[in-house]
C-alpha cells in the first residue's frame, strides 16, 4: 500500500500536469478567440466603405473584445504625430484630432519595429484624455508603426491600465489587425484616387472630343469652300492655262493641308478607340494601279526609278478595309519618296494562303534613301516623332507612320522596319484578309460631270442650312447651276421656319450652327406633321467620328455627308433620295456631248423676253463678250441655260444660239 508521502507526491505531480494542461488550454482558447476575432474584424473592415469607418470599427472591436482601455490610430509625418481615429472604453468620446507628444528617443526607435513601454516609461507618450473620461493612467503601452502604400505612415497606440503585462502577448494578433486595417485603408484611398482620375480622364476625353469636333468644323468647313470653289472654277471654259495652273496650286495645297488635318483627327479617333474597320471586297490589283498612278509622276520628277511588283499568284479580289490598306501604302510611299534623292523606290505585293479563304497580305516598301540611324528607330512610329532626316525635311505632321501602324494593328496585322544609314529603308506590312470573288465587289459609282437636270423632271427644291456663308454659296452654286431651286439659311431656327413656308424636297442641314443646331432642327421638322415625311434631310458635318453619323441618322436624317463634300457626292445624294436624273458631259458615249445636243428651246421657258432679246441682239452683232456678260443675268434665272449659252458664246457658235432663241 502506498505511503502517505507517495500519495502526496503523486497528487503534486497530477496538480502540476493539470496546471500545464490548463495553461495549454488557455493558450488554445485564446488562440481560437483571436482567430475568431480576426475573422470578425476582417469582415467588418471589409464592409466599411470609408477610411474612418475601417479604423473606427477595428479599434472599437479590439478595445471591447481584448479589454484594451485605449486604442488609437495616428498619422505620423516626420516628428509630428496626430490622432486620426481612437476608441476609449472609459468614455463615450474619442480623443479627437489631437497632437500626441512622444519623446524623441522613442520616435527614433519607431521606424519598423514596435516599441513597448512599461511603468514609468509610459510617461514618454502624452495622450490628451477628454475631461469627460475616467482617469486613465497607462501601466503599459504598445506603439506599432505601419507603413502605408503612399503618404504619411500610420502609428497605432494601445494603452493598458492593468498591473499585469498583457500587451506583449497580444503583439502578433494586434499586428495582424493593424496590417488588415492599413491594407483596407490603402485600398479605399487607391480606389478613391482611381475613381477621381477616371472622372478627370472622362472629363478630359469629353473636352478633347469637343475640341476636335470644333476644330474639325472650323477648319474643314472653310477648307470645303476653298476646294469646292476651286472645283467650280474648273468648269469655266474661259479659264486660261495660267489660271488653270494657279487653280491646281490652290487645290493641291488645300488637299495637302486637309491631309494634315485628317492625320491629326484620325490619330485622335484611334486614341479614343473610335476608329472602326470597314471590311469590303475590292480589286487589289486595281488599287495598286491607282497608287502607281498617284506616285509615278512624283517619282519621275525626282528622277527615281519606281516599281510596283506583284507576285504571280497575288489574288485580284480580297476582303479587308481598302481605305486603310490604301492609306498605309500611301503613307509609306510618301515617306520613301520624301527621303530618297537618288536610286529607286519599290513596292512589292504578295499573299500567303493560310487555308480556306484566309490570306496574309504582305507589302514591302523599299527605298535607296538616306536611311535611319539605329538610335532613331524607336522614333519611327511615335506620334509627332521625327528622325533627324525627317526634321531636316521640314514637312509632314509626324503622324503618318504612327497612323499606318495603328491601322495595321487595327486590321490584325503589323508593320516592321529595317534600315541602314545611307543605304535605304524597308517597311514590311502584314495584314490578314479573305479571298473574294467578282460577285463580292460593290457596284462602281458613276463619276461623270453633271451639266443639268434631265428634261421632264420637277424643279426640285433644295434648302441649305449652314452658318458658314461661303459653304451656303458653294452648295447653292453647285446645285442651282444644274437646275435645282435652292434657298439658303444661316441657322437651324431659320431652317425650320423656311421648311414650314417653302416645303423643300431636300434639306442639307449643317449640324453645328448657332441659335439652333442641326440636331434640334431635324427633330422639329420631323415632328411638324405628316407632310415632313416627304422631305429628305441630309446632315452635313465635319465630324470624323462614326457614332456622330449613327446619332444623326437615328434623329430623323435620311443621309449623311461629311465635309468636305464634292459635287459628285451632292448630285449622287440627290439622285438616291429624290430620284433626280441628270444630263452628263459624256451622256452620248465616251466622247463629250456638244452643248447644242444637250440643250433645247424648251429650257428657255420662263426667262424674261427682254433678256432673251438682248442676247439675240448681241449674238446677231457677233458681240460674244456681251453675250458672256449677259449670261451672268441669265444665271440668276436658270443656271443650266446660262452655262450652256456661255459655252456656245465662247465657241463663237452664233448659229446655235440664234436657233435656240428663235420662237
Amino acid at each position: 500500500m502506498p505511503s502517505e508521502h507517495d500519495l502526496e507526491r503523486r497528487i503534486e505531480e497530477l496538480e502540476a500536469n493539470l496546471r500545464v494542461l490548463q495553461a495549454e488550454n488557455a493558450v488554445l482558447t485564446e488562440g481560437a478567440e483571436d482567430t475568431m476575432l480576426l475573422g470578425l474584424i476582417a469582415e467588418e473592415i471589409s464592409a466599411a466603405q470609408t477610411v474612418g469607418g475601417v479604423i473606427e470599427s477595428g479599434l472599437e472591436r479590439l478595445s471591447i473584445v481584448k479589454d484594451i482601455p485605449l486604442c488609437a490610430c495616428c498619422q505620423r509625418d516626420e516628428d509630428v504625430v496626430e490622432v486620426v481615429e481612437s476608441f476609449l472604453s472609459c468614455c463615450s468620446e474619442d480623443l479627437g484630432k489631437v497632437r500626441v507628444t512622444i519623446a524623441p528617443a522613442v520616435l527614433r526607435d519607431l521606424t519598423v519595429e514596435s516599441v513597448y513601454l512599461h511603468g514609468s516609461d509610459c510617461s514618454q507618450v502624452e495622450l490628451p484624455i477628454p475631461a469627460a473620461a475616467e482617469p486613465l493612467t497607462p501601466t503599459s503601452m504598445l506603439l506599432m508603426p505601419m507603413r502605408r502604400h503612399s503618404g504619411p505612415s500610420n502609428l497605432f497606440i494601445f494603452a493598458d491600465s492593468r498591473p499585469e503585462e498583457r500587451l506583449p502577448s497580444m503583439v502578433p494578433m494586434l499586428h495582424r489587425v493593424t496590417e488588415m486595417m492599413t491594407a483596407r485603408v490603402d485600398n479605399i484611398r487607391l480606389l478613391s484616387e482611381l475613381t477621381t482620375l477616371n472622372v478627370e480622364l472622362e472629363r478630359a476625353t469629353r473636352a478633347k472630343t469637343e475640341f476636335l469636333a470644333n476644330m474639325s468644323h472650323e477648319i474643314r468647313t472653310p477648307m470645303n469652300a476653298i476646294l469646292g470653289f476651286a472645283q467650280l472654277l474648273r468648269h469655266d471654259l474661259a479659264l486660261t492655262p495660267e489660271q488653270a495652273g494657279r487653280l491646281d496650286i490652290i487645290s493641291r495645297n488645300g488637299e495637302y493641308l486637309l491631309d494634315l488635318i485628317n492625320d491629326i483627327l484620325e490619330m485622335s479617333k484611334i486614341e479614343a478607340g473610335r476608329s472602326t474597320v470597314d471590311i469590303s471586297a475590292f480589286d487589289l490589283h486595281a488599287t495598286l494601279d491607282d497608287i502607281d498612278g498617284v506616285f509615278r509622276g512624283r517619282m519621275e520628277n525626282k528622277r527615281l526609278a519606281f516599281r510596283v511588283q506583284r507576285d504571280a499568284d497575288l489574288p485580284h479580289i480580297v476582303l479587308t478595309d481598302v481605305r486603310k490598306v490604301r492609306q498605309i501604302l500611301v503613307n509609306l510611299l510618301a515617306n520613301a519618296a520624301k527621303f530618297t534623292n537618288t536610286g529607286s523606290v519599290t513596292l512589292r505585293a504578295s499573299a500567303r494562303r493560310l487555308g480556306g479563304t484566309d490570306l496574309e497580305l504582305r507589302f514591302d516598301v523599299e527605298d535607296t534613301g538616306v536611311g535611319i540611324e539605329a538610335g532613331e528607330m524607336s522614333l519611327l512610329f511615335g506620334q509627332f516623332g521625327q528622325t533627324r532626316s525627317g526634321r531636316a525635311s521640314g514637312s509632314g505632321s509626324g503622324l503618318g507612320l504612327a497612323i499606318s501602324r495603328e491601322y495595321a494593328r487595327l486590321l490584325g496585322g503589323d508593320i516592321k522596319a529595317s534600315s541602314r544609314p545611307g543605304a535605304g529603308s524597308t517597311f514590311t506590312v502584314t495584314l490578314p484578309a479573305q479571298l473574294g470573288g467578282l460577285g463580292d465587289l460593290p457596284p462602281e459609282p458613276e463619276e461623270r460631270t453633271v451639266i443639268g437636270l434631265l428634261p421632264g423632271q420637277p424643279r426640285y427644291r433644295v434648302l441649305v442650312a449652314d452658318d458658314f456663308a461661303e459653304m451656303r454659296d458653294l452648295i447653292s452654286e453647285i446645285m442651282s447651276r444644274v437646275g435645282f431651286d435652292v434657298r439658303t439659311v444661316a441657322d437651324g431656327s431659320m431652317a425650320v421656319e423656311e421648311f414650314s413656308r417653302w416645303r423643300p424636297d431636300l434639306v442639307l442641314m449643317d449640324l453645328r450652327m448657332p441659335v439652333m443646331d442641326g440636331h434640334e432642327a431635324i427633330r422639329l421638322i420631323r415632328n411638324s406633321g405628316a407632310a415632313s415625311a416627304a422631305t429628305k434631310i441630309v446632315a452635313l458635318t465635319a465630324s470624323t467620328f462614326t457614332d456622330a453619323r449613327t446619332e444623326v441618322l437615328a434623329s430623323g436624317a435620311d443621309g449623311f455627308l461629311g465635309k468636305p463634300c464634292t459635287e459628285a457626292e451632292l448630285f449622287r445624294t440627290a439622285a438616291e433620295l429624290l430620284g433626280a436624273k441628270y444630263v452628263y458631259d459624256d451622256s452620248a458615249g465616251p466622247e463629250p456631248t456638244a452643248p447644242a445636243e444637250a440643250m433645247h428651246s424648251d429650257m428657255f421657258e420662263g426667262i424674261p423676253e427682254s433678256l432673251l432679246s438682248e442676247i439675240r441682239d448681241a449674238t446677231s452683232k457677233a458681240d460674244f463678250r456681251r453675250v458672256v456678260d449677259l449670261c451672268d443675268q441669265l444665271a440668276e434665272v436658270n443656271a443650266v441655260v446660262a452655262r450652256g449659252v456661255r459655252r456656245l458664246a465662247l465657241d463663237y457658235d452664233a448659229e446655235t444660239i440664234l436657233r435656240l432663241l428663235t420662237p
